[in-house]
């Protein structure tokens, strides 16, 4: 399922033990964005609804941004947006 309120709503069933494996995190869309990288991939079991789902995250899929010098703040950065967000 791809729809953005549902799966925001899913993850908020299960957001202390995100946060306790994850530390902060941010969702958008289907993507969680943490500050660290994780050692295994993690699945976590829930019920949304009367629903059983389930929230897997994939190690594999994952991608590190590096901050450098030229780290710079620029209007449309993807790098410098996911910063602001996680730290808001």
């Amino acid at each position: 399922m791809w729809e953005a309120e549902r799966v925001h709503a899913i993850i908020k069933t299960k957001r202390s033990a995100l946060e306790k494996a994850l530390g902060p995190f941010v969702v958008s869309g289907t993507s969680i964005y943490i500050l660290n990288e994780i050692d295994d991939s993690l699945e976590f079991s829930t019920t949304y609804r009367g629903q059983r789902c389930s929230i897997k995250i994939d190690k594999d899929y994952g991608q590190q941004v590096m901050l450098s010098n030229d780290f710079v703040n620029k209007e449309n950065s993807v790098s410098q947006n996911l910063i602001n967000v996680i730290i808001k």
